[in-house]
C-alpha cells in the first residue's frame, strides 16, 4: 500500500478541531476551524493534511497560511512553513519567494487554498502544532491569527506495512537493524529510512535494536560497539564526512560512514544499488517489490564522493529538505537528522552587505567605485549589489570589509569559509590606483584578488582554518598575470559566458574555449576551485533548454580538472519549470556520481515517472536535442527560442507529443505528471503573443486568436501545479516588492489581449 492509498483509507478519520482565534480585534482574521486528516494520530511516514478555514478581515485578502511546530526540540514556537511572503519571519528562515524553510522534523510541503500537506517524517512522540493566517488590514499593515492543535506520531509497525505481492519465505527476512547507543541524529534517521523503504519493498517492518544477542542476521547501520564485534566490523574514525562503506559477509550487512552524513548516504546508496529504489521526485519514490533477498556477499565497497559541494538548485529541492538529502544534495537539508550541510558555503556576492552605501555612501563617496568620473556612493533603493562596487585601493574600505569578515567568523565559529566578493554588476572601480593594478595584471581580477589576499592574510592570523572565497565572474573571470591566490583563498569560477548546448571540452565550441582556458589557468595557481554553472534557460524558465546531453560530460570534465564543488544554478524561484523534475534527478545523480550515464538516467526517470506515457515525451526531448546538434548551435545559458532551434515545427511536435502522452494513460497520478511536464509546450505555443512588442500597437487579431487557447491552458496548468515564475525574477502574478514591482505576466497578457477584468482567456 503506497502513501496515497494509506491516506485515502485513513482520510475517513478526519478530526475537526474547532478552535477559537487568538485574536479578536476588529479588522483581524479569525481561524474558524482546523481539520486534520487522516487523524491526529499517525505513523512515521503518513501524509498529513491540515485544512484551515478562516474568516479574513476583508474578503479575498488572505495573504497566507502558516504552520508552526513545537516539541522537545524547541523552547519556543518555530515557524515551519508559509504559503506566502510573511515578512515577520527573520532570515535565514525565508528561502525563495514567500517560502519558509522546513525546520526540524517536517518535510515535503504543499499548499493550496488553506490546505497544508506534509509528511510526518518524524520520530515518535507528541507534537504541538500551530496554524496561522495572515491578512492585509491596511496599505502597509498585517494582522495575524494563530491556533494550535496536537499531533501524535507512532512508530511504523506491522499494521502500517505496505502491501506486497512477494511471498516472504526466505528466513533472512528475519534480520534486525542495529544502531549504536550513541548514534547521532542522521544515523538514527538512516535506520528509519532503511526500515521504511525495506518495509515498502517487502512488507516486513524490521525491528530496530541497539544490542545483539546472536552472531548473525543483522543490518548494522552506523558505527557501534555491536558492529565492531561482528563479522563485518570496521571503524569510521578516519573516514571523511560523507565517505561510506558497505560490507556484506556471512549473514551480516554493515552500512556506515563518516560523520555526519556518511551513514545516511550509505543507506541511500544501498537502497538504490541493491533494492532498486529510485528517489525520483519529492512525492515519487520508486520502490520495486522485493520477493527474494536482495544482496549476496561477500561485498566490501567504499565510496568517497569526488565533489565536496553539490547543489542542484531547483525549487523542488529547496522545498523538500528530505528529498534533497535522499539525492545527496549537501547544501540544503540543514537539520541534524539529514546530516546538516557541507561546511563549505557557496561563494557569493558580498560587498553590498560588508560595506553598504546606506551606511557610508553619504559621508564617504570615495569608498566606492569611480566610473565615468563619478563615485557611485549613492544607488537607487539601496540596491548596492546591482549598481556599485567598492574602491579596492582605499585603505578604509579594506579595514571595514576585513572587520566585517572577522565579525562574521566570530559570530559563527562553524564557518569554514567566507565570501569577499564583487557585487552583481560591471561597475568596478576605474580610479588610477585600481586601474594601474588591473592594467598590469591584464584583468580587473588584479585589484580584486589583491584586496582578497590582504583580507585572507588577516583572517589567517586569527582563524587559520577558515578560507576566504571570491567569485571569478564576468569582468573578474580571467586570472591575473602575476598575482596568485593565497593558500587560504578559494575561487568560485562562474560559467557565465560558456555555452550550454555543447560540452565544455568540445573543441568546436568557441564559447566554451575561453571558459575552458580560464579554468585551466586558475587550476595552475589555485588548488581550491568551485564551479558556478547555469542549468536553466534564464531568458525563460519554460522554454526547452536542450542541454541534458552535456551535463554528464561537463561534470566529469570539472572533476577531472580538480574542481571541488559545483553549484548547478537552476530554476530556484519556482517549481514546475521546463522538465524540472527530470533535470533535477539527472543533475543530482551526476553530482553524486559523475561516472553515471546521463542518457541512462534520463531513460530511467522517464520510464519510472511517466510509465506508458514516456515514449512520446522522450521523442520530444530527443527532437529538441537533435535539432540543436544538427544546426551546430552554440548557445549561452539565457537564449531566445531561435537560439535553441525552436520553430513552429518544434512547437507542433511538442503539443502533439504531450497530447499523445496524455492519451496513453488513464491513471490520475500519471496524467498529473504529464500535465505538469507539458507546461513547456504551451509556453512555446504562445511565443508570438508572449514576446509581442507593445510599441508596435495592439496584438494582431490573428495572433490573438491562435494563441489565446494556449495562454488559457498555460495559466490553468501553472495554477494547478503551483508554478509562480516565468523567469528568475518575473512572476506570473503581481509581485509585492517595493524595489522591483512587477504586475505579473498574467496581467500583461490580459491587457495585451484586450480582456476586461475577470474575463477569462
Amino acid at each position: 500500500m503506497g502513501g496515497r492509498a494509506l491516506l485515502e483509507i485513513m482520510s475517513a478519520c478526519v478530526l475537526a478541531l474547532a478552535l477559537a482565534s487568538t485574536l479578536h480585534a476588529a479588522g483581524e482574521p479569525t481561524i474558524d476551524s482546523i481539520a486534520v486528516a487522516p487523524s491526529t494520530s499517525v505513523s512515521e511516514e503518513t501524509q498529513v493534511t491540515v485544512t484551515v478555514k478562516t474568516t479574513p478581515a476583508h474578503p479575498n485578502d488572505v495573504l497566507g497560511y502558516v504552520l508552526w511546530g513545537k516539541n522537545g526540540t524547541f523552547s519556543e514556537w518555530a515557524p515551519l512553513y508559509a504559503t506566502s511572503a510573511v515578512e515577520y519571519f527573520p532570515p535565514p528562515l525565508v528561502t525563495g519567494p514567500g517560502k519558509v524553510r522546513a525546520l526540524s522534523e517536517w518535510n515535503e510541503w504543499k499548499d493550496a487554498d488553506g490546505i497544508l500537506t506534509f509528511s510526518a517524517d518524524a520520530p515518535p512522540g507528541k507534537y504541538e502544532l500551530g496554524c496561522g493566517v495572515t491578512v492585509m488590514t491596511g496599505p502597509n499593515e498585517k494582522a495575524h491569527s494563530r491556533s494550535s492543535f496536537h499531533l501524535t506520531i507512532t512508530p511504523i509497525t506491522a499494521s502500517t506495512q505496505v502491501e506486497t505481492t512477494a511471498k516472504i519465505e526466505d528466513p533472512r527476512f528475519g534480520f534486525d537493524i542495529v544502531v549504536g547507543k550513541d548514534a547521532i541524529p542522521s544515523e538514527l534517521h538512516a535506520a528509519r529510512e532503511f526500515r521504511r523503504f525495506f518495509a515498502r519493498a517487502s512488507g516486513v517492518a524490521l525491528p530496530v535494536v541497539t544490542e545483539t544477542t546472536r552472531p548473525g542476521m543483522h543490518i548494522f547501520i552506523g558505527p557501534s560497539e555491536a558492529l565492531q564485534g561482528s563479522s563485518v566490523g570496521f571503524t569510521v574514525d578516519d573516514m571523511g564526512p560523507e565517505d561510506l562503506r558497505i560490507v556484506v559477509h556471512d549473514s551480516n550487512i554493515a552500512i556506515a560512514g563518516g560523520r555526519p552524513r556518511g551513514t545516511l548516504y550509505g543507506v541511500y546508496t544501498f537502497l538504490e544499488d541493491y533494492l532498486g529504489v529510485r528517489f525520483l521526485t519529492h512525492d515519487h519514490t520508486h520502490v520495486p517489490p522485493l520477493a527474494a533477498w536482495p544482496v549476496e556477499g561477500p561485498i566490501d565497497r567504499t565510496y568517497h564522493p569526488p565533489l565536496e559541494f553539490r547543489e542542484s538548485s531547483y525549487r523542488e529541492m529547496s522545498a523538500s529538505p528530505a528529498f534533497a538529502a535522499r539525492l545527496r544534495c549537501n547544501t540544503i537539508p540543514r537539520h541534524a537528522k539529514f546530516g546538516g550541510i557541507t561546511g563549505r558555503r557557496l561563494i557569493n556576492h558580498s560587498f553590498a552587505s560588508q560595506i553598504p552605501t546606506k551606511t557610508y555612501g553619504k559621508e564617504h563617496a570615495e569608498y566606492y567605485a569611480l566610473v565615468d568620473g563619478k563615485r557611485l556612493g549613492t544607488v537607487p533603493n539601496d540596491m548596492d549589489w546591482r549598481y556599485t562596487q567598492p574602491c579596492l585601493a582605499n585603505p578604509s574600505v579594506l579595514r571595514i570589509v576585513t572587520d566585517s569578515v572577522l565579525a562574521q567568523i566570530k559570530a559563527d565559529p562553524k564557518l569554514s569559509n567566507v565570501s569577499v566578493s564583487q557585487n552583481d554588476n560591471h561597475s568596478y572601480c576605474r580610479c588610477p590606483k585600481c586601474a594601474a593594478i588591473d592594467e598590469r595584471e591584464g584583468t580587473p581580477m588584479g585589484s580584486l584578488l589583491t584586496f582578497v589576499n590582504t583580507v585572507a592574510d588577516e583572517v589567517a592570523k586569527s582563524y587559520p582554518d577558515v578560507k576566504v572565497g571570491t567569485l571569478a565572474y564576468a569582468y573578474s573571470r580571467k586570472p591575473p598575470k602575476t598575482i596568485k591566490p593565497r593558500p587560504n583563498v578559494q575561487i568560485q569560477l562562474c560559467a557565465l559566458e560558456a555555452g550550454v548546448t555543447k560540452p565544455i571540452a568540445d573543441p568546436q565550441s568557441q564559447r566554451n574555449a575561453a571558459f575552458r582556458e580560464c579554468l585551466e589557468a586558475w587550476g595552475r595557481i589555485c588548488d581550491d576551485i568551485c564551479i558556478w554553472y547555469y542549468n536553466v534557460n534564464f531568458y525563460d524558465y519554460h522554454l526547452p533548454n536542450p542541454n541534458l546531453r552535456v551535463l554528464g560530460p561537463n561534470v566529469r570534465f570539472f572533476v577531472a580538472n580538480g574542481v571541488r564543488g559545483i553549484l548547478m544554478q537552476a530554476a530556484y524561484t519556482s517549481i514546475g519549470t521546463e522538465f524540472s523534475d527530470l533535470r533535477n534527478y539527472v543533475t543530482s545523480m551526476l553530482l553524486w556520481n559523475p561516472e553515471l550515464s546521463g542518457e541512462q538516467l534520463i531513460d530511467e526517470f522517464l520510464d519510472l515517472h511517466y510509465g506508458k506515457a514516456a515514449p512520446p515525451i522522450r521523442r520530444f526531448i530527443d527532437l529538441t536535442h537533435d535539432t540543436v546538434e544538427a544546426k551546430g548551435l552554440d548557445t549561452p545559458f539565457g537564449g531566445k527560442w531561435e537560439q535553441f532551434g525552436i520553430d513552429d515545427s518544434i512547437v507542433k511536435a511538442g503539443l502533439e507529443a504531450f497530447d499523445e502522452a496524455l492519451g496513453l494513460t488513464d491513471d490520475e497520478i500519471l496524467r498529473a505528471r504529464v500535465e505538469k511536464a507539458s507546461i513547456c509546450a504551451y509556453r512555446m505555443a504562445i511565443e508570438d503573443a508572449y514576446t509581442w512588442d507593445d510599441k508596435k500597437g495592439p496584438l494582431p487579431p490573428d495572433i490573438a486568436a491562435a494563441t489565446r487557447p494556449y495562454v488559457r491552458r498555460l495559466f490553468e496548468l501553472c495554477d494547478k501545479y503551483g508554478v509562480t515564475n516565468m523567469t528568475e525574477g518575473l512572476t506570473i502574478d503581481k509581485r509585492q516588492d517595493p524595489n522591483r514591482p512587477f504586475p505579473g505576466y498574467r496581467r500583461i497578457l490580459r491587457e495585451r489581449f484586450g480582456l476586461e477584468e475577470g474575463e477569462p482567456f
